[in-house]
């Protein structure tokens, strides 16, 4: 598990370090050199520090439509969670056409029938 965010890297880590210690492998943020999302720079550095070579081995999940271009801009599968930023109404209304996740359960629901 890994994190892309456009908040600061540095305090991105303190935080969720302290709310999420040893659960996500590496964390990427606004750093003023990578483009913020929607660009997929950071997406590629994290592809990067981690050695993922195959796009296809990778997943986002996000709760904006910012995340959702991010995804599609990377070309990798997107799976929105409507209990985040975004209400699943205001989501609605983007008409992102994205897979919808509305409880934390259904994530691994969705991705153990996938054999994610």
């Amino acid at each position: 598990l890994t994190v892309v965010t456009n908040k600061n890297e540095d305090m991105a880590r303190k935080i969720i370090d302290h709310f999420y210690p040893h659960m996500f492998t590496e964390i990427v943020g606004a750093n003023g050199i990578l483009k913020p999302k929607p660009n997929y720079d950071m997406i590629n550095e994290l592809r990067n520090r981690i050695g993922l070579k195959k796009r296809s081995r990778s997943v986002y999940i996000g709760d904006t439509e910012v995340d959702f271009q991010t995804a599609k801009s990377a070309m990798i599968p997107c799976y929105i969670v409507t209990y985040g930023y975004r209400t699943q109404e205001e989501l609605d209304k983007l008409n992102l056409n994205a897979h919808y996740i509305n409880k934390p359960s259904e994530l691994l629901d969705t991705f153990i029938k996938k054999g994610i």
